[in-house]
């Protein structure tokens, strides 16, 4: 197993995904309202599986989509069976971090719990290429200062090390307070956005 491949998130551990504990550390309805979403934006899930914040947004976009992307097999698998009922959500699958999307053509970039999977590789500069100038960029990662028994062992970020990445790759983010106890939050812009 490559670096790399050790660092993303193991199929076999979905379950934890859709375990309802995960409901009292992150809430699926609290992390969409720090969207601050209209209903008609374009929102992409970058690292989707198992979809349940996609169907959470894509239900408060009556006039949007929601786009879920992510490069594992077996989880695209299982997020596409999960929100085929649902027509405002699609699924692509992307390969080293490539979205087939055009440039400036997203509203809102969701990123939960990859900022830790993606660190060294170009997940956030081509994020910075998909934002719309006027569009919003929310990550929301476990935090190395705060460790659950739910969440992975190493390869945990603190949220400076976050900000300071994510600014590297262009964006004016922000530190958001949240209460979440086991998780970061940075709101950001592209710079001049």
């Amino acid at each position: 197993m490559s670096e790399r491949e050790s660092r993303k998130f193991d199929p076999a551990r979905a379950p934890l995904l859709d375990a309802s504990e995960r409901d009292a550390y992150l809430p699926d309805d609290r992390v969409v309202d720090l969207l601050e979403l209209a209903g008609t934006e374009t929102v992409l899930d970058y690292g989707a599986a198992p979809g349940r914040v996609a169907l959470a947004a894509a239900a408060r976009l009556p006039a949007g989509r929601v786009i879920a992307v992510d490069e594992s097999l077996e989880m695209l698998e299982h997020l596409s069976e999960r929100v085929a009922p649902v027509a405002n959500v699609e699924v692509i699958a992307i390969r080293d971090n490539a979205v087939p999307l055009g440039d400036a053509s997203i509203d809102r970039i969701l990123a939960i719990n990859v900022l830790h999977e993606v660190r060294g590789e170009n997940a956030l500069a081509e994020m910075h290429r998909l934002l719309s100038p006027d569009g919003l960029l929310l990550v929301v990662d476990w935090d190395r200062e705060r460790p659950s028994r739910s969440g992975p062992s190493r390869e945990l970020l603190y949220d400076r090390e976050a900000v300071d990445e994510c600014a590297a790759a262009g964006f004016a983010v922000e530190s958001v307070d949240t209460g979440l106890p086991y998780h970061f939050v940075l709101r950001g812009r592209r710079h001049g956005g």
